[in-house]
């Protein structure tokens, strides 16, 4: 019963493909309610307790036989490869039929069992053919699971494989002697540990799947030599950012280039333009907070947007932080490396991000032009320039 409601609330988590495993977990629970009735009756006076012997005893039997038709599809359809069941699947469902049929049969002639007088249960003269059958049965499933192995993980199959292993030992140990339900325990144990498995191994493929997920995001969100943002997603951010903008509130979009970038490549080689790029990237991450948005613009051109401030004091101690780090860098590698900056303050609400990115971008081309300094603030409100 913990099993069922388990795989009922796994419906949600996994989708609605669960519907057989309830059907094996119902059908295991009908398995125990009735041994354990006809336990309970069993040796009892009255015609009640007759009845729900007999009744119980079909059951346990009739259930048994249903459970390995139904052990046949969810293997099959575990093992997941398409196109037609193998015939073996479709013989386990007759010899299901068949056990049935006989079964009912038995009820009037007692060929495989009987109660007497005082509503004890004997075994009848074909008992061993019931048995035979489920052998039959769950060897034939055993062979198509054993041909598709490669299929299945191997956790998946050896659980499987104690389907039949548990079972069939309980089967050998009933031909010879009668007394607890070890092959009713065998069924719903090995049963439960198929379940366990299949349970696992849908949260390990869950868990596979929200990681690719995640991978594939990072991989078009980012800038594949940077980890930056990139100049889709990154200018996405920055405009969801400034159209919620009220009164009152500031922030401060930079536009960065590295000077004479081709210069850069033609001295000392693609490569280390390369480099520079990815540099002056973790430069910029480990100068702006994580809360900003730091996003590659496209080439050796960088857009950040720094939340929440704009005072002059705090954007230019913000450049001397970077050019710190950036002069300590070039000069360990023997080159010289310099940014320029160009800087739009966003004041209230209203701001258009394709004008505070054209007054940054003219603020950064009069940075180039600057000899005595690297940055050049503009300041951007709702009502213009």
């Amino acid at each position: 019963m913990i099993a069922l409601v388990g795989i009922l609330v796994a419906r949600t988590m996994f989708g609605n493909g669960q519907n057989l495993k309830l059907l094996m977990e119902f059908l295991c629970i009908l398995l125990l309610i009735n041994d354990v009735l006809a336990w309970i009756f069993r040796g009892r006076p009255g015609e009640m307790a007759g009845w729900i012997t007999q009744i119980s005893n079909f059951m346990v039997f009739c259930v048994n036989y249903v459970i390995m038709s139904v052990a046949a599809v969810f293997i099959w359809r575990s093992i997941g490869v398409s196109g037609r069941k193998p015939r073996r699947i479709y013989a386990v469902f007759g010899l299901s039929i068949l056990g049935i049929l006989l079964l009912i049969v038995s009820q009037f002639n007692q060929m495989f069992y009987y109660f007497d007088v005082h509503n004890i249960y004997h075994r009848g003269k074909y008992f061993l053919i019931t048995q035979i059958i489920a052998i039959v049965g769950m060897s034939l499933i055993m062979t198509v699971l054993i041909q598709y192995r490669k299929f299945l993980e191997n956790s998946v199959f050896w659980a499987m494989l104690s389907y039949f292993i548990l079972p069939a030992a309980a089967t050998i140990t009933l031909m010879l002697y009668y007394g607890l339900s070890l092959q009713n325990m065998a069924i719903v144990i090995s049963t439960q540990i198929m379940f366990i498995v299949d349970i696992i191994q849908m949260a390990n493929r869950l868990n596979r799947s929200q990681s690719d997920y995640q991978k594939a995001r990072m991989e078009a969100e980012h800038d594949a030599m940077t980890g930056l943002w990139n100049k889709t997603f990154g200018m996405a951010y920055i405009t969801d950012y400034m159209d919620k903008m009220q009164e009152g509130d500031s922030a401060a979009l930079f536009f960065a280039d590295i000077d004479s970038f081709k210069n850069v490549n033609d001295t000392y080689g693609h490569m280390v333009g390369d480099y520079w790029i990815k540099e002056v990237a973790n430069i910029l991450e480990s100068v702006f907070r994580r809360e900003d948005i730091v996003c590659r613009f496209g080439g050796d051109e960088y857009l950040i947007l720094l939340k929440g401030m704009c005072r002059e004091e705090v954007l230019r101690e913000k450049i001397l932080q970077f050019e710190k780090i950036l002069e300590r860098k070039s000069l360990e590698q023997g080159q010289r490396i310099r940014c320029s900056f160009g800087i739009c303050r966003i004041m209230g609400k209203g701001c258009q991000i394709d004008r505070c990115i054209d007054l940054a971008d003219r603020a950064l081309y009069e940075a180039k032009q600057e000899k005595t300094s690297s940055v050049v603030i503009y300041q951007m409100t709702d009502s213009g320039e």
